[in-house]
């Protein structure tokens, strides 16, 4: 077999259109295809697009239901949302309001196009003059929510700090209530609708605006939820950013229904092995092997003492979109050298990337993060293979000392002086450390090391 021209696809779930086709199905797809599980969590590159594109095919074959994913628009839209300076009753329970109103907008919309050309009555009529009306087939999240923002805020300037309950049957004038009335009328006749809401952490930068309007979304969610039984919101997001909404929401305890993305040795070979099979397939080879023994036709049977999938596993921290760059770069090199050489040439590559990936993922999170990393970076080889989180500290409190004005923006960001655990904690919430699966005595929390794919560039 040519390695270097097997087909891996592509990157991102969204472009790539045989996605389906080497679909791996996590354990958690049955919870969140029957409703139980309304949150997916996971890091970037843990699927979880992919899962919500597998799950709208099945939805829409299904025949039972009509399907809206859209990826939400981050803090692009915050601007649209009561400033914070607002009491925080008014401010949340308009900002949920307002997130339900796009709900509610979109579905409309949705269920607008789909009567395109046949004749629609009542709530339907209504549904099809709100798709005219937007004038878009595939409403833009951001200039939806600012449109539904400014009647809010003008109803804002009426009502002073009541609220608008949007939950009711539609008040006269109300054209917020009124979309509801028809959503639930369409429902009561038997529609089933599953709202799909992708990166919803998107330049998330962790102020406190942003973090109210993560907050009303996922109330909204809940509000939706129980607001029909035909009514079906998924969101996807990252698990640290849901940990610290929940923290801040006095409802935390009704949206704990979420499942989390995880990934092991075996679904990462059957992951890479199905893409084996798929290229092979695309060029016509004969496949006569299980997609475990085509991945070992490609990679070496062992590395360091552990079988190849294994090794890719940890090295990796079973993260699938790094096993596939991983692949991707291992392939181009492996009829240069041997196959232990090219994989080990590709885990330093993979390295360099990662670490611009991680910069690049938190940089709304962290001001400065690459000039911030930069510093870290030569340092971290002082701490040893594996090291307590105090001793990561005690690090994190030199580099500052020596290059104090670098985090000055970090100080105007999180209101506190940068110090060591403000810095060590960042490092792990970025994930340039992470936790050690090697146990010592030396420390009753655990011990962390670099992530893998970072420390193998560093050696």
């Amino acid at each position: 077999m040519n390695l270097a021209a097997i087909n891996w696809g592509s990157d991102s779930a969204e472009s790539d259109r045989q996605l389906l086709r080497y679909f791996v199905m996590p354990s958690s797809y049955h919870g969140v295809k029957t409703f139980q599980k309304r949150f997916i969590l996971g890091a970037k590159g843990i699927r979880k697009t992919a899962l919500q594109l597998k799950l709208q095919s099945d939805f829409e074959a299904s025949g039972d239901y009509l399907v809206e994913r859209v990826s939400s628009p981050g803090t692009a839209v915050i601007s649209s949302f009561l400033p914070v300076t607002q009491p925080e009753a008014t401010r949340r329970s308009l900002n949920r309001q307002l997130w339900t109103a796009y709900f509610v907008r979109l579905i409309l919309c949705r269920v607008g196009r789909a009567l395109e050309g046949r004749l629609a009555v009542a709530s339907d009529a209504a549904a099809r003059e709100y798709a005219l009306k937007l004038q878009v087939s595939n409403p833009d999240p951001v200039e939806i929510i600012r449109i539904l923002a400014t009647q809010i805020k003008l109803k804002l300037g009426k009502i002073g700090e009541i609220g608008l309950d949007i939950t009711r049957e539609p008040a006269c004038g109300s054209e917020i209530q009124s979309s509801l009335f028809h959503l639930r009328s369409l429902l009561d006749k038997g529609l089933k609708v599953v709202v799909m809401l992708d990166d919803i952490d998107s330049q998330y930068d962790g102020t406190s605006e942003s973090i109210d309007v993560v907050l009303s979304l996922l109330e909204s969610v809940n509000e939706l939820t129980t607001f029909h039984a035909n009514l079906h919101p998924i969101v996807a997001c990252h698990e640290p950013l849901y940990l610290a909404v929940l923290a801040a929401s006095p409802l935390s305890d009704k949206l704990r229904d979420s499942v989390n993305l995880k990934w092991t040795d075996s679904e990462i070979l059957e992951f890479l092995g199905k893409r084996i099979i798929a290229s092979c397939r695309n060029t016509n080879l004969p496949i006569s092997s299980s997609s475990e023994d085509l991945f070992y036709q490609v990679f070496p049977a062992v590395m360091d003492r552990r079988r190849s999938h294994e090794w890719i596993a940890s090295y990796t921290m079973c993260k699938p979109r790094d096993a596939l760059k991983l692949a991707r770069l291992y392939s181009e090199s492996a009829n240069k050298m041997t196959q232990r050489e090219a994989l080990k040439t590709a885990a330093r590559a993979l390295g360099t990337w990662k670490a611009n990936d991680l910069a690049t993922e938190h940089m709304y999170r962290y001001p400065d993060l690459s000039q911030i990393l930069s510093l870290v970076y030569p340092n971290l080889g002082n701490l040893g293979r594996s090291f307590t989180q105090n001793e990561l500290c005690v690090l994190c409190d030199t580099i500052i000392a020596g290059n104090l004005q670098r985090f000055a923006k970090w100080q105007d960001r999180f209101k506190v002086s940068p110090n060591g655990e403000l810095l060590s904690k960042s490092l792990l919430e970025i994930g340039v450390v992470v936790p050690s699966i090697r146990k010592s005595p030396r420390s009753k929390s655990g011990n962390f090391e670099i992530h893998p794919c970072l420390r193998l560039s560093f050696e």
